[in-house]
């Protein structure tokens, strides 16, 4: 069996990763990820796992919306992303389809041996199939992940992690506690001090945890596999970051994220018995909803109609990259 990774990883790459890496891998050369591969799996997965959304034009005022693929067969699905302006997040490829998932161990099965580090005691994975025009909006996430790029054509601005310009740390709290969904305020002045990094076929890269950052297609029918994980340091990272908001919103303090010492510990500890109270309350964050208003429809020039009669419905919006 042939490497999926197809050069030598980067000395800077780390599944707790601090800086932007990118090197490459063979997944587009995968038959699942080819139209009959992509089109057999939309006939065959679970509905209510197949994210199809919409954002709107600009991204200054992007609206996310989700859509009702009704009973469009998988060919109708695809045709309507390919010429449309559409975003699908197929969720829990780790569970559901058997090959992907199986993909998804021999990758980081080869990061781990490459870096010699040990395996992330948790991962998931999304596949991510979008229109030529698609985007998505400016945005941090809790936890790493890698951009796995397969088809198409797409640009990638990472922004410094951890600077209040950027991503004010009252507001990555929320977000990394699940009070508050990935989207961050944006300017188009914040891309001075972003790194760009234009993907083809065959490339991933790796970002700083909490890095902000927004995609935008580029060219063609873009197919990526978003993985992400959690480690020993990221889970402690995330522990510090609750007992931060604890601090924050109980006390008014202004707590700073470190991640090693006696402050981190602390912190940390604050952050744990916030979490189990949370749990044995059966308390619950914030749930999040995109109104579902529109129809996919692959004769329509955007992939949609829209339609006011439907309901919204819940969503997490994990796996958007």
């Amino acid at each position: 069996m042939s490497p999926l990774i197809a050069s030598t990883i980067p000395s800077e790459l780390s599944f707790t990763p601090h800086v932007v890496t990118s090197f490459a891998h063979e997944l587009d050369k995968e038959p699942c990820f080819a139209d009959a591969g992509l089109v057999d799996l939309f006939d065959s997965y679970p509905r209510a796992s197949i994210e199809i959304m919409t954002m709107g034009s600009r991204l200054e005022d992007a609206v996310w919306r989700r859509g009702d693929p009704g009973d469009l067969s998988g060919s109708e699905i695809l045709r309507a992303i390919a010429h449309g302006h559409l975003w699908v997040n197929i969720k829990h490829v780790h569970r559901e389809h058997r090959v992907i998932a199986a993909l998804v161990e021999r990758l980081y099965d080869e990061v781990a041996a490459g870096t010699g580090e040990a395996l992330p005691s948790w991962k998931a994975s999304t596949l991510l199939v979008s229109s030529p025009t698609a985007f998505v909006e400016y945005h941090a996430d809790a936890v790493p992940n890698f951009l796995w790029h397969i088809r198409g054509r797409k640009r990638v601005w990472i922004y410094p992690a951890h600077e209040e310009r950027y991503c004010p740390a009252a507001i990555l709290e929320d977000i990394c506690t699940g009070h508050k969904p990935e989207g961050l305020p944006y300017d188009e002045s914040l891309d001075a001090g972003a790194v760009c990094v234009d993907l083809e076929p065959g490339q991933v890269v790796s970002w700083p945890l909490n890095a902000p950052h927004r995609v935008q297609n580029l060219e063609g029918l873009n197919v990526s596999l978003s993985t992400e994980h959690v480690t020993k340091a990221t889970r402690k990272s995330l522990r510090v970051v609750r007992g931060n908001r604890v601090l924050r919103r109980a006390l008014g303090r202004r707590p700073t994220l470190e991640r090693s010492g006696l402050a981190a510990g602390f912190k940390a500890g604050i952050g744990t018995i916030e979490h189990v109270f949370t749990k044995l309350t059966r308390r619950r964050a914030t749930a999040f909803e995109w109104p579902m208003t529109f129809r996919v429809d692959p004769d329509a020039a955007l992939g949609y109609v829209d339609d006011a009669r439907s309901q919204s419905v819940v969503s997490s919006g994990a796996g958007r990259a």
